[in-house]
């Protein structure tokens, strides 16, 4: 019998959305698929007329409620289902539009040739950095991965020692108002007392990931979609070489619902319009609104498709990253014809909405855990980043 403990690893997923905040508890035992023992989701309540200290407000009390239910509704599930009472660390994605996702890239000539080191790279790591116009006194950068290295045209997956007359190297930072950052921060070091709280923009974490899951498509868009924002990437190659972010999603649906019938609750109005007990003139005014608001998202989202459109050819596979709320109606959207007018080639988009089921050969759902699409893809990235 061999000496030792088997290694394991319990780590609190967070999603910090703009639809709902996410919470999760996943134990890892090396080799192993994650498995999820716990997970829940708080809604929240973004407005309009939402201000923003008004935002800080409605994150501060949705995280009070999350850490609330993970240290006494989900440390007890957690016990029961995987016997375990500790946590050793903890993993937080912030989505659109708590934090901004920036794709840039920096060369450097070295006419005389010169052999690629560590300190080159931290240097042009660092030039990026001083180009995405952070103001210190209001944000702070909170994640910069360097996402691919060309020596001399051509990409390299260990560049280092190698003779080089040019250098370019493409950085995805992630950049997050101080305020933000301090709040979430601030809760979930006095609930699970663990340093560092590790921070991760949600479109950095699904492009690792989705790589990783789909190496047989290495040329695809992806769109995050939440409650205020949809976030677009494209990948080329395996390699993300674009990003762009709509600032509108679900939420511009129900408020549009909301203000055209004002006396019902905006969750309600679907199933009434189903049931027949609407009237036919309201049922009118709530389809109207409702298509008045689905054009409104569908032209922010083809002009930040445009923009990626503008450098590369958009690839067919378009993965859609959304809870179920938002998915069918963000597919929609994409049967458009102007949205399929922004291919070259006749064929319009592949539209695959992924679910969670499509990670049950990497993570293992259980005892009282929802089958949640983003605590899968926490627990994924997670699995590939941990140290033992």
């Amino acid at each position: 019998m061999p000496f030792g403990r088997t290694k394991t690893k319990t780590v609190a997923l967070i999603d910090i959305g703009s639809l709902s905040l996410g919470g999760a508890y996943a134990v890892l035992n090396k080799g192993e698929a994650p498995h999820i023992c716990y997970s829940t989701r708080i809604p929240l309540p973004v407005t309009d007329e939402a201000t923003p200290r008004e935002l800080l407000r409605i994150l501060d009390e949705g995280l009070t409620k999350l850490t609330h239910k993970l240290e006494h509704e989900g440390s007890a599930a957690l016990s029961r289902s995987c016997g375990v009472r500790h946590v050793d660390d903890v993993v937080v994605s912030v989505g659109s539009p708590w934090q901004r996702t920036q794709l840039r890239s920096h060369t450097e000539k070295f006419p005389g040739g010169k052999r690629i080191s560590t300190k080159d790279i931290e240097e042009a790591k660092e030039k990026i950095e001083g180009a995405l116009g952070i103001d210190p006194a209001t944000s702070m950068l909170v994640d910069h991965s360097i996402i691919e290295v060309l020596v001399n045209g051509y990409q390299t997956a260990k560049p280092f020692g190698k003779r080089a007359q040019r250098m370019s190297v493409l950085g995805l930072a992630s950049v997050i108002p101080i305020s933000v950052h301090d709040r979430i921060t601030s809760h979930l070091s006095k609930t699970f007392h663990v340093e560092p709280i590790k921070m991760q923009s949600a479109p950095a974490l699904s492009y690792v990931v989705m790589r990783d899951l789909f190496v047989h498509e290495p040329d695809f868009l992806a769109a995050i979609v939440t409650g205020e924002a949809t976030d677009l990437l494209l990948v080329k190659k395996g390699i993300l070489t674009g990003v762009a972010t709509a600032l509108e999603g679900i939420h511009s649906i129900t408020r549009a619902v909301k203000k055209a019938v004002p006396t019902v609750p905006a969750e309600e109005v679907g199933d009434l319009v189903k049931s027949g007990m609407l009237h036919p003139t309201t049922v009118d005014t709530v389809k109207g609104a409702q298509r008045e608001a689905k054009s409104e998202w569908a032209s922010a989202v083809i002009s930040s498709l445009a923009d990626l459109a503008r450098k590369y050819a958009l690839p067919q596979t378009f993965f859609i990253l959304s809870d179920f709320s938002c998915r069918e109606t963000f597919e929609e959207i994409m049967t458009r014809q102007d949205v399929h007018a922004l291919r070259l080639g006749d064929h319009p988009f592949t539209v695959i909405g992924l679910k969670s089921q499509n990670l049950t050969d990497h993570v293992v759902f259980m005892g009282e855990s929802d089958r949640d699409l983003f605590h899968g893809l926490l627990a994924l990235f997670y699995s590939k980043k941990v140290e033992w």
